[in-house]
């Protein structure tokens, strides 16, 4: 169930970025469990045998219209990311990093955690950090595939204040937490804090001479934030110019959220096939029906040129793509996605949708990525944003993307 992140003021955001690079003490070099964080780093500012840090920025702008809405969406463009971070690794086995994006004369906190790895092949986190649950949700923003994630998504908690730990092997790797809320939210501002716990293993085995199978599961319980007995779930299609079309609208007496995640990808080259299959589940007081929702997608993407998708075993998901030397990359992508909100026997009816998308990629070099996905979108007669719009609103969409990422 995914949440508006925390929003704070721009002099608290230099506040902290100086707090944060304070952290970058004498001491020995990185640690190699650490090395994930180097691969995906941004730009980097300095560099020594003490510590390393780098600065994370990340421009994205989309633009798009419709074709046969009865709702007469209208076009329009947005900045749809303007990510501004930094990251430290120091003290040998400690590392932190802190992501803002800034939207609309605001800040909202993305990543603010710090980490240790001071024993083998394991990484202890605290702070405001991803959820470990599902494998395109996982995957930063600047090299998903498609323009949005699939339409699943809406399912799964994003960024919580909470406690991880993970570790990992050759072929495997596992992650655990413990979670409360948001900044500023539950406890903070007198509420009773809701809490949850979370787990995810994920499994990769070799396939053929540069194949990768990725194999992972995942389970996580929630209780409603800020004490209060009521869940919401809403999405919109594949497209941020929308509004949530898919609205369940407050789900009373609300105990727990459990959800179960099925994830699964391989990599042949540059073919690339991926899905996840995810469950939900509102747990109510007794005597009420529970409530259940679901949703899947799939996708194939081929890149030209002998570029891949990179992969880190440390963390079990998909990186940045590998480009061939002196030559950008071309990628050709299809989805098919689906999210249900209907549960008939519960009395909720938060409508229904499909999305089936073509996309294309073209990566100039690893720093700008251009996208555009061309997306049809059908809904049945609940998807009306709670009886805000009509319903049964089939249309098309055409996207694009300007991407800029340090």
């Amino acid at each position: 169930m995914r949440r508006t992140d925390h929003k704070i003021g721009v002099r608290a955001l230099l506040l902290i970025i100086l707090g944060l690079v304070s952290l970058v003490a004498q001491a020995s070099g990185p640690s190699a469990d650490l090395t994930s964080l180097e691969d995906d780093n941004g730009l980097l500012l300095h560099s020594s045998s003490d510590a390393s840090l780098w600065l994370d920025a990340r421009l994205g702008i989309t633009a798009g219209g419709f074709s046969g809405s009865a709702n007469h969406l209208e076009a329009g463009i947005e900045l749809r990311r303007a990510r501004l971070g930094v990251k430290t690794i120091f003290a040998s086995d400690w590392a932190a990093e802190l992501d803002l994006d800034v939207m609309d004369r605001e800040v909202e906190l993305k990543d603010a955690w710090v980490a240790w790895s001071g024993w083998p092949n394991t990484i202890l986190t605290l702070g405001n950090q991803k959820v470990p649950t599902g494998l395109e949700q996982l995957e930063t923003s600047r090299w998903i595939t498609f323009i949005e994630r699939a339409l699943p998504d809406q399912l799964i908690s994003d960024r919580r204040l909470g406690a991880t730990a993970r570790r990992w092997g050759q072929r495997w790797q596992t992650a655990i937490g413990v979670f409360g809320e948001e900044p500023g939210d539950g406890a903070e501002d007198g509420d009773k804090e809701g809490w949850g716990a979370v787990a995810r293993i994920t499994t990769n085995q070799p396939v053929g001479t540069n194949g990768l199978l990725h194999l992972g599961v995942s389970g996580s319980r929630f209780t409603p934030d800020g004490g209060r007995d009521r869940v919401r779930f809403r999405q919109r299609p594949e497209i941020q110019l929308t509004e949530r079309l898919l609205h369940t609208g407050w789900i009373r007496q609300a105990e727990a959220t459990r959800l179960l995640g099925i994830e699964g990808a391989v990599r042949f080259g540059s073919i690339s096939v991926q899905g996840e299959y995810l469950r939900s589940r509102v747990d109510r007081t007794p005597g009420l029906s529970n409530v259940d929702f679901s949703g899947w997608y799939g996708y194939v993407s081929w890149m030209f040129n002998g570029g891949r998708r990179s992969y880190f075993a440390d963390s079990g998901e998909f990186g940045y793509p590998h480009l061939p030397t002196g030559k950008g990359g071309l990628e050709l992508a299809a989805r098919y996605s689906t999210l249900d909100l209907n549960d008939p026997g519960a009395g909720v009816f938060g409508g229904a949708g499909t999305n089936v998308t073509i996309g294309i990629n073209w990566y100039p070099n690893r720093q700008v990525k251009f996208s555009a996905n061309l997306i049809g979108v059908s809904n049945d007669a609940f998807a009306d944003s709670n009886g805000d719009l009509l319903g049964n609103d089939d249309f098309v969409a055409l996207m694009g993307l300007v991407q800029v990422a340090l």
